[in-house]
């Protein structure tokens, strides 16, 4: 699926499909959220990554550190050429984590693909992943159903002022990726659209707001090209 366009006519913005997703009356999810822990998810798997390169511990990478760098990278499925003098953008002689992070997000082009390699690769996003459906499976049937859904993209919707998702939205995403078409994901299928989903809300750089939904601001101004104006975090599936 494409992203949303920016420019909605007033037709489309009085269609209840455009509205924001709204569970079904009465239902709620039950028990501790575990997504929020997805929405940092990529700034610890950097950090992480960065204290691993950082042999002598000075906070910066050095040429020897950086080759490193892009073998254990390569390892993880993220291709990138990396150099001291390409990315030390404050000429201090070494790339501290900051221009780290840049490199790996910078590039429309690429840093989808980057930061679904990198994430998908984490055994920690994983693990949340599986919790995160287990949590929305209300009927502890083994499957998620589009309403079910629907209440994860509420609560989402609600506490991330960066997130704004669609009845359509979940619709499209739920048939995509309903890949037997019988009308319900399988935890396979969910996982792969909850991994899909919380890579491009990392992506985002989406946060949850202290006051828990009261407020929606509009998405940074160095957002990325598979997200729009209307804060809409759902695009199609990145090719590796």
């Amino acid at each position: 699926l494409a992203a949303a366009g920016c420019c909605t006519s007033p037709r489309e913005k009085e269609d209840p499909e455009n509205q924001p997703v709204e569970g079904k009356e009465g239902e709620t999810l039950e028990g501790e959220a575990q997504w929020p822990q997805l929405l940092d998810i990529l700034e610890t798997e950097v950090g992480n990554l960065f204290v691993e390169l950082d042999v002598d511990g000075n906070g910066k990478l050095n040429e020897d550190e950086l080759k490193a760098a892009v073998d254990k990278l390569h390892s993880r499925g993220v291709c990138l050429a990396m150099t001291v003098e390409s990315l030390d953008l404050n000429k201090d002689g070494g790339v501290d984590v900051i221009e780290f992070r840049r490199a790996l997000t910078a590039g429309c082009k690429n840093r989808l693909r980057n930061v679904k390699a990198l994430l998908e690769s984490s055994h920690s996003f994983k693990d949340t992943i599986s919790k995160v459906f287990s949590r929305v499976d209300l009927d502890k049937n083994g499957f998620v159903e589009v309403s079910e859904l629907s209440l994860l993209a509420q609560e989402i919707t609600e506490q991330v002022p960066h997130a704004r998702f669609t009845k359509k939205d979940v619709e499209n995403e739920f048939q995509t990726f309903d890949q037997d078409k019988d009308g319900k994901l399988s935890r396979k299928e969910c996982e792969s659209l909850l991994q899909h989903m919380f890579v491009n809300l990392a992506i985002v750089g989406a946060s949850r707001s202290p006051n828990a939904g009261n407020s929606r601001r509009s998405l940074p101004a160095s957002r990325p090209s598979n997200a729009d104006d209307s804060g809409r975090c759902f695009t199609a599936p990145a090719k590796m």
